[in-house]
C-alpha cells in the first residue's frame, strides 16, 4: 500500500499513441485481500519493445511490474526528452526516430588526457553501458566465430602486428581472412574510414587486391605517401560530420573506429552519390568487456544497444553480426603484457589459460583456440559487423 494513503485499487490502460500506464483510483474495494491478489495474478500486463500487448491492469494495491522493464521504459523516457541523444526506436510505438546522432550517451573521450572527474564519469558511464545492455532486448541475432589462427598466413599479409599484437586486433585480421574475404576482390573499390597511417592499403591488397583504395582521416599522416600507387588515394574527412562521397564505392571498411567518433551514427548518414548505389559494409568494433583491455579508449565500447542505434541509418539491411573473442582474450592480453591472470572464476567453473612467453602471442592464441569462442554476446571482447546499405542518389 502507498504510504500517506487509503487502501484502494488501482486500474490501467495502455494508449498504443501514448505508449503510457495510466492509473486512476477507484473507491476502496470491500473484497478480501486474497481475492484481490488472485485477480492480480489472473491478469497481467505484456508490454514488449514493439508496443503494448494486453491490458496494464489492476487489482492490488500496486500494479505489479518487472523492475528490468521499469528502469527500460525509464531510459526510453530520458531518450524522448533528450537527456541522452541516442535512441533507435520508442520503446511502444516501434518507429525509429528521424535523426540519431550516436549510438550511446557517452560525451567523454578516452583519447585524450582526462582528470580524476572525467575518469570517473567515463567508468561510470562503461558500467551503465553494460547494465542498460543486459536489461534491453534488441532483436539482433549474433554469430560466435571460431578463428582458424593460422599463424604464418597472418603475419605474411599483416606484419609483425598480426604475430605480437592485442589478441582483439589479431582476432580481427582472421576474421578479415575467413569470413570477411567474401566481401573484397580484385574488382571491388574500397573505402577505408579512419584509415589512420593507410597500412590496410597494403594489408588488403595482399590478401584479396582491389581495383581502388580511398582512405579517409581527419588529418594527413606522414605515412600516407609510403602507400600512395595509381590506385590508392587517401583524403582528410572529420566522420560524422563531412561528407563521403561513394559514386565508385563498393564495400565501406574499418578497424577500430567507430568507437572514437563521437557523433557515430552520422558516419552512415553522411554518404552521397550522383546515382543509387548498394555498398557493402565491413566494421570492427570493440564490445563492453574490451574495457578490461583498453581501459580509458574512445568514447565508448559496444553493446548491442548501441550497435541497433549505430544501425539506425536509412538503407541498411541485411545485417551479419559477429562475436569474436571472450575472456580468455582478455587474459592472453594481459600475460602479453607480463601482467598474468593465472585463474579466472567464469561461467561458473575456473580457467586456466596456459601461456608461453617464449613464443608469439599469435601462437598462444592458436593453442587456445577452442576457448576463444564466446558463448553468450555478453562475453564478446569486439564485434564485427557486415551489411548492406543502399544509399539514394542526392
Amino acid at each position: 500500500m502507498r504510504p500517506g494513503t487509503p487502501g484502494g485499487r488501482y486500474r490501467g490502460s495502455v494508449s498504443a499513441n501514448s505508449c503510457r500506464c495510466r492509473l486512476r483510483r477507484d473507491r476502496p474495494s470491500r473484497r478480501p485481500h486474497g481475492a484481490l491478489r488472485a485477480e492480480s495474478k489472473s491478469r497481467s500486463t505484456i508490454v514488449s519493445a514493439q508496443g503494448p500487448t494486453g491490458d496494464c491492469i489492476a487489482g492490488g494495491p500496486w500494479p505489479p511490474f518487472d523492475v528490468a522493464a521499469v528502469i527500460g521504459q525509464a531510459i526510453d523516457r530520458a531518450y524522448r526528452l533528450n537527456f541522452f541523444p541516442a535512441r533507435l526506436r520508442l520503446v511502444c510505438g516501434g518507429s525509429a526516430l528521424a535523426s540519431i546522432r550516436k549510438s550511446s550517451f557517452h560525451f567523454i573521450s578516452g583519447d585524450r588526457p582526462l582528470n580524476q572527474l572525467e575518469e570517473g564519469v567515463y567508468r561510470l558511464s562503461y558500467l551503465f553501458e553494460r547494465f542498460i545492455g543486459s536489461i534491453r532486448s534488441t532483436g539482433i541475432s549474433c554469430q560466435f566465430y571460431r578463428p582458424t589462427l593460422d599463424a604464418e598466413r597472418l603475419v605474411r599479409i599483416f606484419g609483425e602486428r598480426a604475430s605480437s599484437g592485442s589478441p582483439s586486433r589479431i582476432l580481427s585480421f582472421d576474421f578479415i581472412l575467413e569470413v570477411a574475404k567474401k566481401e573484397f576482390g580484385p574488382d571491388k573499390s574500397v573505402i577505408d574510414l579512419g584509415c589512420g597511417s593507410g597500412v590496410y592499403a597494403q594489408h588488403l591488397h595482399r590478401a584479396f587486391g582491389y581495383r581502388h583504395y580511398n582512405g579517409y582521416d581527419i588529418a594527413p599522416h606522414p605515412e600516407w605517401p609510403n602507400f600512395a600507387a595509381a590506385n590508392v588515394h587517401f583524403a582528410t574527412a572529420e566522420l560524422g560530420k563531412d561528407w563521403i562521397d561513394v559514386d565508385d564505392a563498393d564495400i565501406v571498411f574499418s578497424q577500430s573506429v567507430l568507437e572514437h567518433i563521437q557523433y557515430d551514427c552520422q558516419v552512415f548518414a553522411r554518404f552521397r552519390t550522383a546515382r543509387a548505389r548498394r555498398l557493402r559494409h565491413v566494421h570492427l568494433v570493440p564490445a563492453t568487456l574490451s574495457f578490461f583491455e583498453g581501459r580509458l579508449h574512445g568514447y565508448r565500447r559496444y553493446g548491442l544497444r548501441a550497435i541497433a542505434n549505430l544501425l539506425s541509418a536509412k538503407g541498411i539491411s541485411e545485417v551479419e553480426l559477429y562475436a569474436l573473442g571472450n575472456w580468455v582474450t582478455r587474459e592472453i592480453h594481459w600475460e602479453s603484457k607480463g601482467k598474468p591472470k593465472r585463474a579466472e572464476f567464469h561461467d561458473g567453473h575456473v580457467t586456466l589459460v596456459p601461456y608461453d612467453r617464449s613464443l608469439p602471442v599469435v601462437e598462444n592464441m592458436a593453442r587456445n583456440r577452442a576457448n576463444l569462442v564466446a558463448k553468450r554476446v555478453e562475453d564478446a571482447a569486439f564485434f564485427a559487423l557486415i551489411f548492406t546499405q543502399d544509399v539514394d542518389a542526392e
